[in-house]
């Protein structure tokens, strides 16, 4: 009966958090449990959930027992490797005021 579920919600949407949490439940896990089992922090499974984290992806996607790219196929090319992240303040190269960038001290 749980294959059946598993089954039918391959599609070209990614999965609804309440479905992954759902199907962890079935294993007997929950994101918390299974971050903290894996020596991740116990809020990297939620993360995952709302936000690219291919490791812990991969963790679910293995105690769920499918492929990560089905069940975010928005984040997963077709050959099953992760797209790539685009590019944030963040991680972009520093700029003075000039608008050149700054050399790392």
């Amino acid at each position: 009966m749980h294959e059946f579920a598993i089954a039918k919600k391959t599609g070209s949407h990614d999965w609804h958090s309440a479905y992954i949490v759902y199907q962890l439940r079935l294993k007997g896990l929950s994101l918390r449990r299974l971050a903290r089992l894996n020596g991740y922090a116990p809020t990297s499974g939620t993360t995952a959930i709302y936000r690219q984290f291919p490791k812990v992806e991969r963790l679910i996607a293995d105690a769920i027992g499918v492929e990560p790219k089905t069940i975010w196929p928005s984040r997963y090319n077709a050959d099953g490797t992760p797209k790539r992240r685009r590019a944030t303040k963040g991680n972009t190269a520093r700029t003075g005021r000039n608008g050149y960038a700054q050399q790392a001290n």
